[in-house]
Formats: structure tokens, C-alpha cells, sequence
């Protein structure tokens, strides 16, 4: 996954960012059943660990933009419910993968 701080800095379109993190999903959960060994197993565990780095890291910077000093703001918040829960829907699906 590209670096989304980076995207967030330059793109003030979230749709994109939020498919990413939808499509991101999806392809972990194709990964983890289409495992045949525990390397494997262990590489989407670190796909894992990595998503959710990336949407903790990406949430913390949509919150800052939701502020009263942004324009767009409603779109902010907007983006931000959707990442909550697509984060929220992970935590259940891959929760018992990820570190503590």
C-alpha cells in the first residue's frame, strides 16, 4: 500500500483512499483462505499488521482535517465514518491475527 499520509497531504478526495482500504480488506481475506502452509498464514499476518498501521495512521490525520479550520469538513467527517468502519468490520474478521 502506498503511503497515505503522503496521499493525504496531496489528495483532499478520500474515495479513493477508502477503496484502497475496502480493496486492501478483500484481498486479506483471499489471502487467509487460500493459505496452504504456515509461511503463508504468516505473510497475511503482515499484510494484517501492515493494514492496520496504514488505517490507524491514515484515521489519525482525517481526524486533525475534521476540525472547524478545514473547509470541507463534512466530507471529512464523512470519510472518517467510513474508515472507522471498514476498520471496525477487520477487527472483527482478522482480529485473532494481530498482534499484541
Amino acid at each position: 500500500m502506498r503511503k497515505t499520509k503522503d496521499k493525504l497531504k496531496v489528495d483532499n478526495d478520500y474515495e479513493e483512499i477508502v477503496k484502497k482500504f475496502q480493496d486492501e480488506r478483500i484481498h486479506i481475506r483471499h489471502q487467509l483462505l487460500r493459505s496452504r502452509s504456515s509461511m503463508e498464514l504468516f505473510k497475511a499476518k503482515l499484510r494484517i499488521d501492515e493494514f492496520f498501521k496504514q488505517i490507524n495512521e491514515t484515521i489519525k490525520i482525517i481526524r486533525i482535517t475534521c476540525s472547524d479550520l478545514f473547509e470541507k469538513k463534512e466530507k471529512n467527517k464523512e470519510a472518517l465514518k467510513f474508515l472507522l468502519d471498514i476498520k471496525e468490520d477487520a477487527l472483527y474478521e482478522f482480529g485473532v491475527f494481530l498482534s499484541k
